[in-house]
Formats: C-alpha cells, structure tokens, sequence
C-alpha cells in the first residue's frame, strides 16, 4: 500500500491473509452446516414417504407422516395424510360393508337351505303356505341385491366431478312418483294429502325418483294407524324441503340416530317379513347428500315424519 515500507506492507498482506482464510474456512463450516440441516429438513419426510409407501406395498395401510416441513414439500406430505385417512376409511367402510352383507345374505340362505332340505328328506310337505314362504326368501335376496347395485352406482356418482342434473318441477315429479303406489294405496285404505308449494329443482332425475320412491314406500309398508299420509314441499330460502308423514309404530329415540345407515333394521325380525333389507333410507342419504342437500326425521306422537332438503334451481 502506498506509504508503507516493505515490512509493514508484508505484514499487512500476512494479517490480511490470515482474515481472508478464518473468513473462507468459517464460510465453508456455516455454509456445510446449514446443507446438512436443510438436507435433513428435506430428506427427512422425504425418506418416512418412502417408507410409507412400502409399507402400503405390503398390504398394510400405513400411518400419516408427522413433519414441519413447509412449501411444496409440506404441501405433499398434507396431501398424502389425506388420501391415508381416506384409504382407512374406505377400508373401514370395506370391512363393515363385508360383514354387514354376509350377516344380512347369510338369514334368508340358512332358511332357503333348511326348508329345501326338509322337502328333499320327506320332512316337510309342500304346501301353499311353504311355497309363499320361500318365494318371499328369494324376494328378499333380489331386493337386497337390486339395492346394492343401487349403491354401488351412487358411490361410483360420488367419484365423479359433474353430476348430470336437470331442472324438474317438484309437483310434476312427486305426481309421477304416485302413479306408482297408486293401487297400494287403494288396496290398503290408506288416504293420501298433499301439500306442495311450486317451484324448480335442480337435481338428477333418476336419483330423485329413487329417493321419492324409498320414502313413500317405507311410508306405506310401516303405516299403522288412523289417519292420512301427507306429503308437505315448501321452499326455506335457497333450499326445498319435502317431508312425508305417516302413523306409524313407535322408533326408539335409541335407534334415530342409526335410521340412515346401511343395513339398519328398527326391528329385524318384522323388517324381514315385509322383505326390508335396511338399505332403503342409506339410498335416501347418499343421494341427498351428494346433490348437497340434507335429511332428518322427527317424530310427533304417533306420527313419524322423514324430511329432506334439496337445493333451488335458482336462476
């Protein structure tokens, strides 16, 4: 540096050198210290992911990853505990579903096989009576399996991102539903009221139908009593709620809360008489929900009211 002599100037550059060298050796320690933490931080949930999925390759669901890691990697762990939840419920659903099956199909099998051997032994005499029974055996097994494909096509609905729907006027559609159960009604004696205010819904067709059609025939299959079945639609501000009342049997308020899931039976052994095979009002739910809308059932007295909601083809 100008002004200095050759001693100084050497020492400067040495002192100089030395800085210069604790400065690069102090930069590479932070600098490797610092890759190691953020290699850890990244490789880290990375390898528990890989782990995971070899754990799902052997067949077991695996648990959800525990990690803080943040931005796209965190966002992916996120997603991936997601879709494990998802996975152990439908397994669970899976698992329930089996041995709901097996118990509901296993009953009207075991009595097919014992009133069959009776006949082919001699036991039993067939008669008009017998004969009845068994042809309400197998009518039982086709309805329970007719409404289990009706759900496998509503859950296979639920996977899709676009439901087909239509705007469906309410009267004429709960109209049509009616024509159906007409001749049950009248053979039965049982009186019918409607109430429905107009208006539009925005729905899918056949599902609607189907949900109309489980309602009004549970209504009519476990009418007990005096008195009409009502039919009631009103509009409650972007929704429209229908509702359908009959005299019934009294539902224990312990049983409410299981009336819409699969396989439910109030009282199994009369339900298996009419042929109910407790997937009727699961129908209802599934439809109902996956249009985003709600059901419910309240009871007054002796009447048992079931109610859902749709949303209004607001235009």
């Amino acid at each position: 540096m100008a002004g200095f002599d050759l001693e100084r100037q050497q020492l400067f550059n040495t002192t100089l050198f030395h800085y210069l060298l604790l400065f690069a050796v102090s930069g590479i320690v932070v600098g490797s210290l610092i890759h190691i933490y953020m290699t850890r931080k990244i490789i880290a949930p990375i390898r528990q992911l890989i782990h995971s999925m070899k754990t799902y390759d052997t067949g077991k669901i695996p648990e959800k990853i525990t990690t803080k890691a943040q931005g796209e990697l965190g966002l992916l762990i996120s997603q991936y505990n997601q879709m494990i939840k998802q996975l152990k419920a439908h397994d669970r659903h899976r698992k329930k579903l089996v041995t709901d099956l097996s118990h509901e199909i296993r009953t009207p099998l075991a009595n097919l096989q014992g009133y069959l051997h009776g006949l082919q032994t001699g036991v039993l005499q067939g008669d008009e009576q017998l004969f009845k029974s068994l042809f309400n055996e197998t009518k039982r097994l086709t309805n329970l399996l007719e409404q289990l494909d009706q759900l496998k096509q509503i859950d296979y609905k639920n996977e899709r991102t676009v439901l087909q729907r239509e705007s469906l006027d309410i009267g004429s559609e709960l109209n049509q539903s009616l024509l159906m159960f007409a001749w049950t009604l009248k053979d039965r004696n049982i009186s019918l009221k409607k109430d429905i205010e107009p208006s539009q819904l925005l729905v899918n067709r056949a599902d609607f139908q189907r949900v109309l059609a489980n309602l009004i025939d549970n209504a009519i299959r476990y009418y007990d009593g005096d008195g009409p079945i009502e039919i009631k639609g009103c509009q409650q501000k972007d929704m429209y709620k229908i509702s359908i009342r009959n005299p019934g049997q009294l539902i224990p308020e312990s049983a409410i809360p299981q009336l819409f899931d699969r396989f439910f039976l109030v009282d199994p052994s009369r339900n298996r008489s009419s042929s109910g095979t407790g997937l009727g009002l699961a129908i209802v739910k599934e439809i109902i929900v996956q249009h985003g809308g709600q059901v419910g059932f309240q009871r007054e007295g002796t009447i048992n009211e079931f109610w859902f909601t749709l949303p209004l083809d607001v235009v």
